[in-house]
């Protein structure tokens, strides 16, 4: 990372296959200090990572689906996913379709199936199962981005999760952005970018629950306390996309989008709603509608 796309383009390919060799081999200790390096490659270098990380994805996904991982694994894992869906829709489409090629199937708990929808709804049955086990709020907020931006897929099935989705993504807008904590450039900012996934604080995602002395994603040489490491990963986090997105203007514009995709099928399906889901969400598009004026 430090050497940029030059030296991603000349390795990269042969360390994302060593990472990969790796997944489901390890203890859940391993599977969580593998997260943050893919995490940290498609915030730098998005468009050159988001192919070499996908032979990665789809082996964490058939564990996922398989049930395989445990739940601070799986918990874990979501933000990648959600990540490659925000910054790069053509290779999330792309994983599904390779890992139903390769015969990746659902569970039986998530419908069974291999094709590349059965891994989509599989793949959104454990994200809003694991959901409320995401603990750091930056992953929080990247996971119901992730939620949000799944509306906006022409997969018409997605409509039967309707409820979940929606009632995550506005618990986490309630917490991080109507409270005030999602705003980048004031001090309660600090919760959500201060560090980001990768950071060593006792706070980070990536360490909650699998560590079991503490040390998980501190520093592992005092060189990565260095001027300029430190330099580094202030860039990154001013690189953090998720900075300039707001939630509720995401689920606006992809609540849009299904409109356009689903037309009638998700008025019946709004309709359906519980009406305190339906009264969360109507606070959201309505904080959206403030930030448009």
């Amino acid at each position: 990372m430090a050497g940029g796309a030059i030296v991603l383009a000349a390795y990269g390919q042969q360390l994302l296959g060593a990472c990969t060799a790796y997944v489901g081999e390890v203890v859940e200790r391993g599977m969580l200090l593998l997260l943050p390096p893919l995490d940290l490659l498609l915030v730098a270098l998005p468009q050159q990572a988001a192919p070499l990380v996908l032979p990665f994805m789809q082996r964490l996904l058939g564990l996922l689906l398989a049930g395989k991982e445990s739940a601070v694994v799986v918990a874990n894992s979501l933000a990648l996913f959600a990540r490659l869906l925000l910054q790069h829709p053509a290779a999330f489409e792309q994983l599904l379709g390779s890992a139903a090629a390769a015969g990746v199937r659902a569970g039986s708990q998530q419908g069974g199936g291999s094709s590349a929808e059965a891994l989509l709804l599989g793949l959104v049955c454990v994200w809003c199962g694991a959901f409320d086990s995401i603990a750091q709020p930056l992953a929080r907020k990247l996971a119901g981005c992730g939620l949000a931006a799944l509306l906006g897929l022409p997969v018409k099935a997605l409509l039967q999760q309707l409820p979940l989705l929606l009632s995550n993504i506005a618990s986490v807008w309630l917490e991080l952005e109507a409270s005030g904590a999602d705003d980048a450039a004031a001090e309660r900012g600090q919760v959500l970018y201060g560090g980001g996934l990768w950071s060593g604080s006792s706070s980070s995602s990536w360490g909650e629950g699998g560590a079991d002395d503490g040390s998980l994603g501190q520093s592992l040489a005092a060189s990565e306390e260095a001027s300029g490491e430190a330099d580094r990963r202030q860039a990154l986090r001013e690189a953090e996309p998720l900075r300039n997105v707001r939630l509720s203007r995401l689920l606006a514009d992809k609540l849009a989008a299904a409109a356009s995709l689903h037309g009638p099928d998700l008025s019946a399906a709004m309709a359906a709603l519980d009406p305190a889901i339906t009264q969360q969400v109507q606070a959201v598009l309505a904080a959206a509608g403030q930030q448009q004026r």
